[in-house]
């Protein structure tokens, strides 16, 4: 009973990280001494390829959570530059996002992305017209931020 709820708990592991089964069974043959499923593998080892993918997930998350907040970050910055309070970030996220969301902490990575894009397009125009001038240190900021994202993306 024991391992038949164990085996579950890793397959739900595998399924969470979005593993292929040549992964998936590398990292099972890594862990188990050569053996590549679950059924062929003992209480031990299993408990040891748990423990492994619960912190292959742990490690995952912590990675989005650290990407998103280099998002937000930028995405104040951006702010800063155009003069925008935190009411007019947030009406521009709202609008950025189809009105659902209204904070950088409720978007994904993706969402976060497309409001940088479009700050970066408003400040390129701005810029661009002469409407907006940067002091030469947030140019530099803003030119990081640009390629910095590009590359990110």
């Amino acid at each position: 009973m024991i391992r038949t709820a164990l085996i579950k708990r890793i397959h739900v592991l595998k399924r969470d990280l979005n593993l292929d089964d040549d992964t998936y069974r590398s990292i099972l043959a890594s862990i188990a001494d050569g053996k590549t499923s679950c059924k062929d593998i003992d209480l031990e080892y299993l408990n040891l390829v748990y423990i492994a993918l619960e912190r292959l997930a742990q490690k995952m998350v912590q990675s989005r959570i650290t990407r998103n907040d280099r998002l937000q970050k930028k995405i104040a910055k951006l702010g800063y530059l155009l003069g925008w309070d935190w009411q007019a970030i947030a009406n521009f996220i709202k609008r950025e996002t189809g009105g659902r969301r209204v904070s950088t902490r409720s978007c994904n990575a993706l969402e976060l992305t497309k409001v940088i894009n479009g700050m970066v397009s408003i400040i390129d125009d701005r810029l661009a017209s002469g409407e907006l001038k940067l002091s030469e240190k947030d140019l530099k900021d803003f030119l990081k931020y640009t390629q910095t994202h590009k590359e990110a993306v």
